[in-house]
């Protein structure tokens, strides 16, 4: 009774050999892994750690090391590793939540009409097998405006098109969706299956002749980055472009998680282009204010004390305010610059209308600015549409403000003690922070 259910389960999976675990461990992958991919994937990397166990049963620290071996894999391979096994260890009762992977924030690539147009030259160019010209062409322009994988093109049945949308049936993570069609791409797809049976493969090639083909072409049209996977980054970044919603392009393209949808968003984003846009403009001068452009600068360093290694767990925030002096307490704000000396801590900044210490509501509305975040990089700025008016309501010729830096976890490459001074060394720099202020007085 004293243990309760859940502590009787972990004590019964402490008596069995790791043989007997890891074939215990095995229902609950096959209930869970959808892909046969991850699931194969999962059990060669639990096989490695039984191998890696011996007679040692399953521990935490253990398990630590035996990620430790595959520290020098790219940081995507790391963070599945570390996914695979955390998901067993949370299952067996001993958490490794403490080992947190930082996964690089890495762009798609972006393709250019032009490319896409030499891509179609060449296959229309073909000097042999002209007879698949027609099939070829149709192939890549299905993939370019649906956003198909290549398996889903290998696996597409006559049955699944319909007047204007196809089916794509079990495709990645068992999921179904439905893609509607342009009027011109439905038609020419309708005449070419027009003679084939219902239970046909509309295209007749299989995921790696699929590849091939696409390779060679790319090949021939000069484009040796060009693959399969090119045309569904490119479907996206089109929808993007002409403004469709992010939730309907995550649903096109059937992503179980929106933000594997949102990295598109950093190749379209129209706001960025306006910002930028902005520089090749004349200042515009508003009725409340037309003066010189003033500039106001804070700087603070959080220091070593501040990061301690020995007790921090997960992401705790350190929190410093800082004050702009102002040339008047009635301002129009142009621009606020954050730079910071390192660009790996995330932070975030928020500008107050008021003293901290006497807001009582210090995340409410009328607080001027919530800067994004947490964000990563060397450089945050913030520019609003039009100048933005601030008064400070203590007649005080000042601007308050504060930096919350969140603290990464100890990185898995220092869990080794024989790198405790490289370690320390991490935790105990200071970061230094550069807040500048672009403002006008008003009027």
């Amino acid at each position: 009774m004293l243990l309760g259910p859940e502590g009787k389960r972990r004590l019964m999976l402490r008596r069995l050999s790791n043989d007997e675990l890891l074939h215990r461990y095995d229902s609950e992958l096959v209930l869970r892994l959808r892909a046969p991919k991850n699931l194969s994937d999962t059990r060669k990397l639990l096989a490695k750690f039984k191998s890696y166990l011996g007679e040692y049963p399953p521990s935490s620290q253990l398990a630590k090391s035996f990620l430790a071996q595959y520290a020098d894999r790219k940081e995507r391979t790391l963070y599945r590793y570390a996914q695979m096994l955390r998901m067993f260890m949370r299952w067996y009762g001993e958490p490794i939540d403490d080992v947190k992977i930082k996964v690089p924030k890495s762009l798609p690539p972006y393709t250019e009409q032009a490319e896409v147009d030499k891509l179609l030259e060449a296959i229309a160019s073909k000097k042999t097998h002209k007879r698949t010209i027609a099939r070829d062409l149709l192939l890549v322009e299905l993939a370019l405006k649906s956003g198909m994988r290549r398996m889903e093109l290998a696996t597409l049945k006559v049955r699944d098109v319909h007047e204007d949308f196809l089916i794509v049936w079990d495709s990645k993570l068992k999921k179904d969706r439905l893609i509607p069609l342009t009027q011109e791409i439905a038609t020419r797809l309708r005449a070419f299956i027009k003679d084939k049976k219902a239970d046909a493969k509309v295209f007749g090639l299989g995921a790696p002749s699929i590849t091939m083909k696409i390779r060679q072409f790319a090949d021939k049209a000069g484009l040796p980055q060009f693959h399969t996977h090119t045309m569904r980054h490119k479907f996206a970044t089109d929808l993007l472009e002409r403004g469709a919603d992010i939730k309907s392009v995550q649903a096109l393209l059937g992503h179980e998680n929106l933000a594997t949808t949102e990295v598109y968003l950093s190749l379209t984003d129209k706001r960025l282009r306006d910002a930028i846009d902005t520089l090749s403009k004349p200042r515009k001068k508003t009725e409340s204010g037309g003066g010189p452009t003033l500039q106001s600068t804070a700087t603070l360093v959080i220091q070593p004390h501040d990061f301690n290694p020995y007790t921090m767990q997960f992401q705790q925030p350190v929190g410093r305010t800082f004050v702009l002096p102002l040339q008047s307490n009635n301002i129009l704000l142009e621009s606020i610059e954050v730079r910071t000396s390192d660009p790996t801590l995330s932070y975030q900044v928020m500008l107050f209308e008021t003293d901290l210490s006497e807001d009582t509501d210090p995340w409410g509305e009328e607080d001027l600015i919530q800067m994004g975040g947490p964000v990563e990089q060397r450089v945050f700025f913030y520019q609003p549409s039009s100048p933005r008016p601030y008064v400070n309501r203590q007649k005080e010729m000042k601007m308050h403000g504060a930096i919350s830096v969140h603290l990464r976890p100890i990185p898995v490459d220092l869990l080794d003690p024989a790198k405790r001074e490289e370690q320390k060394a991490y935790f105990t720099r200071s970061v230094q922070f550069t807040i500048t202020l672009r403002y006008r007085i008003a009027e």
